[in-house]
Parts: C-alpha cells; structure tokens; sequence
C-alpha cells in the first residue's frame, strides 16, 4: 500500500496487486461508493501465515453500501442478490468499516447502519458476538479515543434515543473497542494482524439462511411501492381496454417482486388487483349472460348484432383465459358455451309446448338459425328442431 495524492485528495491505494481476485475491487478518495456489487475475494489464511484450527480458507466479499449514488434499482438488486449469496454461505462473519470521514454527528453513521442491520438481520442482538467493527481513515492521534467517543455517544443518548437498533449496536461497539480497537495502519501494519482477529471460527454466524433476511432501504422501499402502485394502475387501464396480454405480465412481474422481496404492500396490491379484476370479469360475464338469455326468452326476434355482441365476449373471455392462474374466482369463458348451450336446449323444450303458434315457432327457429350462423357447433341444434317439429305434426 502507499499515500497517494488523487484529485488534491489524500488517498491510501495498493502499489501492487497480488491476489488476482483484487484487480476486481476497486477505491478511492471520492465519499461516493466505487463497489457497484458483491466482489468475493478468496484467502488462503495459510499462505497469509495466519494460524486456525478450524479455517484454513474465507472469502472476503467486498460489499455495495445501501444508499449509494446507484438508484433504487441497483439498491434494490443488491438488497436481494448480497442476501441471497449470504445465505448459500456455511457461516458468515460481519465486518463493519466505520470511516472516520462519514462519522457525522454523534457518530449518526451509525444510526443508519443499525437501520441496514437490523432490517438485514431482525435477530440481531443473538448475534453481535460474530460482528467485528474497523475502523478506517482515524488520525493517529484519535485512534486511542474510538472507545471513549463510542462510550461518550452511547451515554449521552441513552434518555431521548427512541431508536433501539442504534442503541443496541453502539453499546456492542463500546464493548468490543473496550479492551481492543481495530484501526488498523494501512501502510505499516502486516494484513496478517487484522486476519488474526478476523479468522476466529467459534464468532461466526453458524446458521445464515435462517439469520440474513432481504433488506430495502426506506427509500428503495418508496420506490418499490411507487413502481408498484404504476403496475396496479396499468393492470387495471390494460384490462379495461381488452389488453390481456399486458394484464398478464404485469401480474406475473408483481408475484415476482412479491416472492424476492416478501412484501406485505406488493401483496396487499396484487390482491387488491385480483379482487377488482374478478369483480370486474364476472361483472361482464353475468351481464353478457343475462343480456343473452333476455333475448333468447322474449317472444319476439333478436337482431344479429345481439348474438354477434355475445359471441364478441365469448372470444374476449377466451382470450384472457390465462389470466385465470391469477383469478381462480373468475366465471371461466367456457360457462358462456355452456350458458349457450342450456339456453338453446331451453328454446327448443319451448317449442314443443307451442306447436300451436306458428308466428312465434317461426321467431324461435329464426333464433335458432342465427345461433348456428355465429355458433357453428350450435347449428345442429336448428336442425333437431324441425325434426321434433315434424315428428310431432306427423303425430297430430
């Protein structure tokens, strides 16, 4: 490692790369984060000169901090894609850089930390023995006061401070830089004095599918919720306007987003989606039905418009029948067929019980006729007809 100017900056950067794993991890001067994602970097603790008798190997993952300059969506992603590589780990050991530059007032940079953390892992307080705080860019001068500034924060708060996580996490901090800080001397101290401290196997997190749960920031979350609110409305113009297929796809990128983020708001809108969509859905199948059969009982004759009005929502409901995997209440389309089907049966039964009106048996088989024209499968049913129609003349 060695000081470097950059940008009228002082900045401490390495002078040769030997692990190779490195050349993917990137610094600077800059307050903005340079890690866009999770870089993991393999260490052999052996080659280090590093003695353990549980670890032989660790992989150190260079982590994106939350809030960065990188957008809600990149925030969002790594929310997921950090916590699900943690997950698939045997055991994990927090490390906590604290930078003397982002300190802030009563060391506030820890207030949105303990936010991160405790929303990262919500039993945190069963785990501080396996966290390790660094901290980095301290004077020389200031290092030997890290515990009396954590301990004089963590007094000074303790009667307004409604904020437990902050509590809980400066309080860890004060006990573990009671006895030992770890500051260490990026140009002069051996990597192999931090490993040390770092590489104790009995302060890991033993069980960290269970531990680390997914974590949006408050404003990645207001995002999220906004974007969802978007697709709520969209789902709702696209199904009012007959656009299905966009119906589909909006629902299917909500059931996504639900199963990766486990939100109780993209699960309270989807289902609200769901409720107006079948409300809606069966709205136009019961009113397409009772329309339809209004016609087809009224003693006088029906237009062609009216049959070719309920075959148009027989072809629209067939269409969004996908839709259905996310609408199990919806009336299948196929009821429609079947309402078609009872209604032309009902027709002719009638028929039979008015051999004696020719004007309106005429009316009925015109019913008929134009049922099989738009309803090909139907057209049958105008021919069974005259036949029951003759049969019973021939018998009279």
């Amino acid at each position: 490692m060695e000081k470097q100017m950059v940008d009228g900056k002082p900045h401490i950067a390495p002078a040769k790369i030997i692990n190779k794993a490195l050349v993917d991890v990137t610094c600077s001067p800059s307050a903005e984060s340079e890690t866009k994602y999770i870089t993991a970097i393999p260490i052999n603790l052996k080659e280090l000169g590093v003695r353990s008798t549980k670890l032989d190997n660790v992989v150190l993952c260079d982590t994106p901090g939350f809030e960065d300059t990188n957008g809600p969506e990149v925030d969002v992603a790594n929310g997921i894609g950090i916590i699900k590589a943690l997950q698939t780990c045997k055991s994990v050991k927090p490390v906590v850089l604290i930078s003397y530059t982002a300190l802030g007032y009563r060391m506030n940079c820890v207030r949105k930390l303990a936010r991160t953390l405790t929303g990262i892992i919500p039993s945190i307080q069963n785990h501080f023995s396996a966290f390790a705080y660094v901290f980095t860019k301290f004077p020389d001068d200031q290092k030997e006061s890290i515990h009396a500034l954590v301990e004089d924060t963590y007094n000074k708060i303790q009667k307004e401070e409604k904020d437990e996580g902050y509590k809980a996490l400066l309080e860890d901090i004060a006990d573990q830089t009671e006895n030992n800080v770890l500051a260490p001397d990026l140009l002069n101290d051996s990597p192999k004095i931090l490993l040390k401290e770092l590489a104790n196997a009995q302060k890991f997190i033993k069980d960290p599918a269970d531990v680390f749960q997914p974590f949006l920031t408050e404003k990645s979350t207001s995002a999220v919720n906004l974007q969802v609110e978007k697709h709520k409305a969209n789902i709702l113009h696209a199904f009012k306007h007959h656009h299905y297929p966009i119906v589909q796809t909006k629902l299917d990128e909500l059931v996504a987003l639900q199963s990766a983020l486990k939100s109780d708001t993209i699960e309270r809108t989807y289902q609200d989606c769901v409720n107006q969509l079948t409300q809606d859905w069966n709205t136009q199948v019961n009113a397409a039905i009772h329309t339809f059969n209004k016609c087809m009982e009224t003693s006088h004759s029906f237009s062609k418009e009216d049959i070719l009005a309920y075959k148009q929502i027989v072809d629209e409901f067939k269409s969004a029948d996908p839709l259905r995997k996310h609408l199990p209440e919806a009336i299948c389309a196929d009821a429609l067929i079947q309402n078609l089907d009872n209604q032309t049966h009902h027709l002719t039964e009638e028929m039979e019980k008015r051999m004696g009106n020719e004007l309106e048996l005429q009316i009925q088989l015109d019913k008929l006729v134009q049922v099989g024209n738009i309803f090909p499968k139907f057209a049958p049913a105008y021919n069974e007809a005259c036949q029951t129609l003759a049969k019973h003349l021939t018998n009279y």
